[in-house]
C-alpha cells in the first residue's frame, strides 16, 4: 500500500463525502459526540467513535477522537484500522491538528490512516473525520482498532465497536385482517401489532408508531429479543367507515419498516329496506296497523325480506312460528302453510359479517286472519250533467278498508282508500277522486238513469254488502278546475246549468273557496261574493268572463253545464268594451291565443295576454300572435281592448 501525502488526500474517493478531522484542544473542554463510546482499557489516552449504530450499505461519516490522559512523552502517531472487508474508504474530510501528516496505513490487509506530528501533550486530543460505505449486511460487533505511539514507543491499542444495522424490521398487523368488517366491543378497536427485527429490540431500541392519531399504545410484549408485539386502542370514537391503519417501525439505525391495512368499522347491524309477505295466488298481503292481514282463503304465506349492510354478507333464519328456513336476502322463501291457522308470528334473525362480534338485525311481525267483512257503504249522490259527485263515503271494518267497488250499471271500477282520500284530484279509470269525494264521469248515460253500487272491501279481502243508488243523470257534461290555495284567476270552459254563484260555488268539492271577485269594466267597478256569509253584489258566475277565486286550501271546482245552448239557442258571444277586461276561455280543450281570437280584429286589442299561474303565484304572459303559446280551460285573462268588439268563439276546437 502506497505511501499517501496531504496534497493527495483528494484523490483518495469519489462519491459522496468522508471526512477526517484532527483537532487538539484542552481535555477539560472536550465533550465527546452524541452517541460516542469511549475506551481507556487501562492505557494513558481513550478514544471515541461517533456513530456506534450505522445504517448498513450507505455513506456515513465517522468522527474519531484521541485524547491524551496520561502519557508524559506525548503522543506522535495514531493508527486508525477499520474494519474488513466489506467497509470501504472513501475520502478524508478533515482533521486535526493541521501541522500533523496523514497517510494510508501499509501494515493492515483490510485498510486505515497513519497519523503523525508534533508531541500532543497530556489533556490535548486529536480528532479525524472520514467518510465510509459501511457493509450491505448486519453486524453486531464491527471493531475498529485504535493505536497510539510516543516516537517508536506503543502506548497501546482500543478496540471501538460500531454496529451495522442493514435490515429494517418487519411490521406485520394481526388485526384487525385486510377488509375486514371490524366490530367494536365496548367502543375500543384494538390494533395488534408484531414487529421483528435482526438485532436485539432489547438492546437497541426500536421506534413504533401508528399513523392515527385516535390510537394510543396500550400494551407493549416481548416475544423473545428480536420479536415484540404491540397493542394500540382507540382513545376517541371511531364512527362506521373506511379505517385505513398504518403503524411504522424505525430502528436506531434509521432502517424503516412499515405495515399497512384496510379495513371497516362496522357497529351498525343489518338495516331492513323492505318485506313482503304474499299468500299462495303471489298477491301481496296487507300491512295495517301494525301487523299483515290474510283473508279466509289463505292457504300458505311466503316472506321475502330485504335488509343491508356494508359488509355485504348477511346470514341467518326466518321463523314461521318455529318452523325455520335459512334466510336468503331479496329472494323469496317457500311456502308455509297456514290453513286453520288464526295466526302466525314472522321472526327474521340474521347476522352481518363484522368481526369479532358480528352485529345482529332481529325484528318479529304478525300475520292475522281477517274472516269478518265490512259493513254496508254509506254515501250520499248528487246527479250533475254528464257525471255524478258521490260524498261522504264510509264504511266500517275490524281491521280496516282497503278498496272500495263501484259498479255503475253493472260495471266495475275499483277505487282504492288511498286515491278516495288524495290531496290533489285524480283521474282513476273512467272516474276521478277527491278528498273522500268520488267524481264519476256518466257521460255515456246523460239522459239516462245510472244504477250506481258500492261497496267495501277489507284488508283481509272480504267484501261487504253493497249499497245502490239509481239517479237520472242530466244532459250536458262536467269539467273540473283546480283551485290553488290563494287567488285564482279562473273562467267557466262550459255554459253553466245555474249560473247563480251559490249553485257554481256548491260544486267545490272541498268546499274551501271564500271569496269571489268579477270586474265590470263598462262600470269600472269590482264585484265580490263572499261564501262564508253569502253576501255581496256578484249574483251570478257566467261564462266568457273572467273571475278572481280565493281558496283557503287546495280544492276542486267542478261546472257542470253544456258546450253550447240548447236548440234554438245562438251559440254564445262576448262583447269586450274599450279598456282592460277581466276575459273567459270558454272551452273544454286548449287552443292557441290567436285562434281563439281570431274573431277580432287585428289592432284592436292588446299584443298580449295576462294570465295568473296560481301554483306558482307568478303573472305569465301569452303572446297572441305566436301560435304556440296556447290557453288552457278553466282559465281567465286580462286583454287591452282599443275598441268595442264582440268575440266570438270558434266552433272548431283544437286538439
Amino acid at each position: 500500500m502506497n505511501k499517501l501525502g496531504i496534497g493527495e488526500l483528494g484523490t483518495i474517493g469519489i462519491g459522496i463525502l468522508m471526512a477526517v478531522i484532527i483537532s487538539a484542544s484542552l481535555f477539560s473542554t472536550l465533550l465527546p459526540p452524541l452517541g460516542a463510546e469511549i475506551h481507556t482499557q487501562g492505557l494513558p489516552f481513550s478514544a471515541s467513535i461517533t456513530p456506534t449504530h450505522v445504517k448498513g450499505g450507505t455513506h456515513c461519516v465517522f468522527t474519531i477522537t484521541i485524547v491524551n490522559n496520561g502519557s508524559s512523552l506525548g503522543i506522535t502517531k495514531v493508527d486508525i484500522l477499520y474494519p474488513g472487508p466489506d467497509w470501504s474508504f472513501e475520502r478524508l474530510v478533515s482533521y486535526s491538528p493541521r501541522t500533523w501528516k496523514v497517510e494510508e496505513y501499509a501494515g493492515y490487509a483490510v485498510g486505515g490512516l497513519t497519523l503523525s506530528g508534533p508531541n500532543v501533550l497530556i489533556g490535548e486530543s486529536i480528532t479525524i473525520q472520514l467518510n465510509m460505505t459501511t457493509p450491505g449486511t448486519t453486524s453486531d460487533s464491527e471493531q475498529w482498532e485504535i493505536t497510539a505511539y510516543s516516537g517508536d514507543t506503543v502506548l497501546g491499542t482500543i478496540v471501538l465497536t460500531v454496529v451495522v444495522d442493514a435490515q429494517p424490521p418487519t411490521v406485520t398487523i394481526n388485526n384487525p385482517s385486510q377488509d375486514q368488517y371490524y366490530s367494536v366491543s365496548h367502543g375500543y378497536i384494538w390494533v395488534n401489532v408484531t414487529v421483528k427485527d435482526d438485532l436485539n429490540i432489547t438492546a437497541y431500541g426500536v421506534n413504533v408508531n401508528i399513523n392515527d392519531t385516535r390510537f394510543e399504545c396500550k400494551l407493549i410484549k416481548k416475544d423473545d429479543h428480536k420479536t415484540y408485539q404491540y397493542c394500540f386502542v382507540n382513545n376517541t370514537a371511531i364512527p362506521d367507515g373506511l379505517l385505513r391503519v398504518k403503524v411504522t417501525a424505525i430502528d436506531k439505525a434509521g432502517n424503516l419498516g412499515e405495515g399497512e391495512v384496510k379495513a371497516y368499522v362496522d357497529n351498525t347491524p343489518p338495516q331492513l329496506l323492505g318485506i313482503r309477505v304474499q299468500d299462495q295466488s303471489g298477491k301481496d298481503l296487507p300491512f295495517v296497523d301494525g301487523a299483515f292481514w290474510m283473508s279466509g282463503s289463505t292457504t300458505g304465506i311466503k316472506v321475502n325480506a330485504t335488509l343491508y349492510d356494508t359488509s355485504g354478507t348477511i346470514e341467518g333464519y326466518i321463523y314461521f312460528n318455529t318452523t325455520q328456513k335459512i334466510f336468503t336476502n331479496k329472494a323469496w322463501t317457500e311456502l308455509y302453510g297456514v290453513s286453520g291457522k288464526k295466526f302466525v308470528i314472522i321472526k327474521v334473525s340474521v347476522t352481518d359479517g363484522a368481526q369479532p362480534n358480528p352485529n345482529n338485525f332481529t325484528q318479529t311481525w304478525y300475520v292475522y286472519r281477517d274472516e269478518v267483512a265490512p259493513s254496508a257503504v254509506n254515501f250520499t249522490i248528487e246527479p250533475i250533467c254528464g257525471g255524478a259527485i258521490i260524498r261522504g263515503i264510509s264504511a266500517s271494518d275490524n281491521v280496516g278498508i282497503s278498496e272500495y267497488v263501484v259498479f255503475i250499471n253493472g260495471t266495475r271500477a275499483e277505487v282504492t282508500k288511498d286515491t278516495l282520500f288524495s290531496e290533489q284530484l285524480a283521474t282513476v279509470g273512467e272516474h276521478k277522486a277527491f278528498s273522500g269525494v268520488l267524481l264519476l264521469d256518466l257521460t255515456d248515460y246523460a239522459g239516462k238513469k245510472a244504477n250506481i253500487t258500492l261497496l267495501a272491501v277489507d284488508y283481509g279481502g272480504n267484501a261487504g254488502p253493497s249499497t245502490s243508488r239509481v239517479i237520472s243523470v242530466p244532459e250536458g257534461e262536467w269539467y273540473a278546475i283546480p283551485l290553488y290555495a290563494g287567488w285564482n284567476l279562473i273562467s267557466l270552459p262550459l255554459i253553466p246549468e245555474s249560473t247563480a254563484i251559490e249553485d257554481v260555488l256548491s260544486l267545490a268539492l272541498n268546499q274551501k273557496v271564500t271569496t269571489v271577485y268579477a270586474y265590470d269594466n263598462a262600470t269600472d267597478e269590482w264585484l265580490y261574493y263572499y261564501a262564508p256569509a253569502k253576501v255581496g253584489d256578484l249574483a251570478n258566475m257566467r261564462d266568457g268572463l273572467g273571475y278572481w277565486v280565493y281558496a283557503s286550501e287546495y280544492d276542486v271546482l267542478v261546472v257542470q253545464g253544456r258546450e253550447l245552448p240548447p236548440p234554438p239557442a245562438l251559440p254564445p258571444t262576448y262583447y269586450l268594451t274599450k279598456g282592460w277586461v277581466l276575459a273567459g276561455f270558454k272551452s273544454t280543450k286548449g287552443m292557441s291565443a290567436s285562434y281563439y281570437l281570431s274573431s277580432l280584429q287585428s289592432g284592436t286589442y292588446w299584443t298580449y295576454l295576462y294570465v295568473w299561474d296560481a301554483q306558482s303565484k307568478a303573472w305569465q304572459t301569452v303572446k297572441v300572435a305566436d301560435d304556440g303559446d296556447r290557453l288552457y280551460p278553466g282559465q281567465g285573462f286580462w286583454i287591452y281592448m282599443y275598441e268595442d268588439q264582440r268575440l266570438i268563439p270558434p266552433l272548431l276546437m283544437e286538439g
